[in-house]
């Protein structure tokens, strides 16, 4: 074979080879997810990627921010050799002092026009500005800088570059405008994801923070709608599951329980002589005292009007006559800032669970059968004169005295 068929040969083989390296510089560039953690991760792959398959001294990634192109990656052969040697990488430049201007130098020049630009020989072209590092004193041979972009959206420029001047060919120049066109789609699909997923991330915050301030309303709304507003104390909705439920527990363990209904007598006259402020004033002192009184584990509430109720877990008929009676001293002895009545008395009527066979009544049954033979007691008191607490006894189903107890 003559030298001139064996030099046609031999680059049509070259030819065929950099073809293959750039078919594989693309495939590697497509299979690179866009799960990755950040921008700069994907350009540094793909820039690992280019520098694997192609014969490049330097390639770099600038992106466009407020008219300044600044490096987020950078890669050469030699990083690339020390990567797969496992030796230490020395980085060509610093990328914070690599900087350019849209317009300025080969890279500006590229994003500027949204066009390839071939700087054939870096010595004496005019367009060439090198990076301001002092550590990089060779000046490249040749370098192609191609803007990234997708549609009419500039991102940035790929910056490659070669020692020797006149390196890139046609073919070559063709490779990285497709190579970037792929990686600029590649780009915007990132950020449209990471943009989109933000969008989720807010919109779910967001989401959260309205369902965080519905269940702080609901909790704030059922709270209000189990308290009393005037007294602060629990109401009727509050009170009687509470109620069947410290009863259930009372008979589980086989523990005294006790109730007492409380009505503040001729409350009607004080409303009527006073105004229903003093009234409002009356109640609210009331309530002040039966929770001064009673204690950490029961429970008291306004049932409504001048009707008050508690629940004494744990206390029998004696317990209860003492608890009552604090209370009604306590009652008398409030004084009321301004006008309003001396000498404020109630009435207060107690049952209690004692002995009696309750094992076959459901435990709802057997509140409502306590209440009212409390609210028995207590009307019996108002029949008597006012001012007195009086004990059902369920055994006489009849009313008894308080004289009896201590």
């Amino acid at each position: 074979m003559s030298l001139l068929g064996l030099g046609v040969t031999n680059e049509i083989r070259d030819r065929f080879f950099a073809l293959l390296d750039s078919l594989s510089a693309l495939r590697s560039l497509t299979n690179i997810g866009v799960e990755v953690e950040s921008e700069a991760d994907l350009v540094s792959q793909a820039l690992e990627q280019l520098v694997k398959h192609q014969n490049l001294e330097y390639c770099s990634i600038f992106f466009l921010e407020e008219n300044e192109l600044y490096c987020v990656a950078g890669t050469g052969f030699d990083e690339q050799h020390a990567k797969l040697s496992g030796q230490p990488a020395v980085h060509l430049a610093s990328e914070k002092s690599m900087r350019f201007s849209v317009g300025e130098g080969v890279i500006g020049l590229a994003c500027q026009m949204g066009q390839l630009q071939y700087c054939r020989d870096c010595a004496v072209d005019v367009r060439f500005k090198p990076f301001d590092n002092p550590t990089q004193q060779i000046v490249p041979g040749s370098i192609i800088a191609v803007p990234l972009q997708f549609a009419d959206e500039i991102m940035g420029v790929l910056n490659v570059s070669h020692p020797i001047a006149e390196y890139f060919e046609p073919w070559q120049q063709h490779m990285l405008t497709l190579y970037c066109s792929i990686l600029g789609q590649m780009l915007h699909s990132y950020r449209l994801m990471s943009s989109l997923e933000q969008q989720v991330l807010q919109r779910t915050q967001q989401l959260q923070d309205t369902l965080d301030d519905s269940e702080a309303m609901r909790d704030q709304y059922q709270r209000l709608s189990m308290v009393d507003g005037l007294t602060g104390l629990f109401n009727r909705r509050y009170f009687f599951p509470e109620a069947e439920s410290q009863l259930s527990r009372s008979i589980r363990y086989e523990q005294p329980f006790s109730m007492m209904l409380l009505d503040i007598d001729y409350f009607k006259q004080i409303n009527d002589r006073w105004g229903h402020q003093v009234g409002d004033n009356v109640l609210k002192a009331i309530a002040s005292v039966l929770q001064r009184v009673t204690r950490l584990g029961d429970v008291v509430a306004r049932l409504g009007g001048e009707e008050f109720i508690v629940v004494l877990p744990n206390t029998d008929t004696d317990g209860a006559n003492q608890i009552a009676q604090r209370i009604q001293q306590q009652v008398e002895k409030l004084v009321l800032n301004g006008e309003g009545p001396e000498g404020v008395t109630i009435c207060i009527g107690i049952s209690a669970l004692n002995d009696r066979a309750v094992n076959n009544l459901e435990v709802s049954r057997c509140v409502d059968i306590l209440y009212k033979e409390a609210d028995m007691a207590m009307y019996e008191c108002k029949r008597r004169g006012r001012n007195q607490r009086l004990i059902f006894d369920s055994d006489e189903t009849s009313l008894v005295d308080d004289t009896r107890l201590p």
